[in-house]
């Protein structure tokens, strides 16, 4: 019949990923079509697919419900020397969708911390950007 119902639909995407598609954000996976900017998860896989590298990234509730997350940037040869970036518990978000960005925030800012990535991210991530770069130059 014509009213198959939920078949064929899009899977349901957590509040943040439809918040994101709402406000233009290309992500991994993202439909074709017109978008203003791109995720995260997005600018850390093109930046690594160069020496092919594919992202893995591990989100976990912490306590009061927050979720943060792991990533790791395997390397191509040598396991010892995969880059492996945590997002900070101060920075955890309401979902693992979310934390999964910011986790590429972190990552981004590992492997390419001296440039300007503050103008092709995302406005929503700049701020975080901006902490965890007071962070690590407060460490250096």
């Amino acid at each position: 019949g014509a009213h198959g119902g939920a078949r064929g639909a899009p899977p349901e995407l957590s509040p943040s990923a439809a918040a994101a598609a709402a406000a233009g954000i290309m992500d991994v996976g993202s439909r074709a079509g017109y978008y203003t900017s791109k995720s995260p998860k997005l600018q850390l896989l093109e930046m690594c697919q160069r020496d092919n590298i594919k992202p893995r990234y591990n989100a976990r509730q912490v306590d009061g419900g927050a979720y943060t997350c792991k990533v790791v940037l395997p390397h191509p040869k040598r396991q010892e020397e995969d880059v492996v970036v945590f997002l900070d518990d101060a920075d955890a978000a309401p979902d693992s969708w979310e934390a999964e960005q910011r986790a590429a925030v972190a990552a981004l800012h590992r492997i390419a911390g001296e440039r300007q990535m503050e103008s092709i991210l995302p406005a929503q991530y700049r701020g975080l950007w901006g902490t965890i770069k007071a962070r690590t130059e407060a460490r250096a």
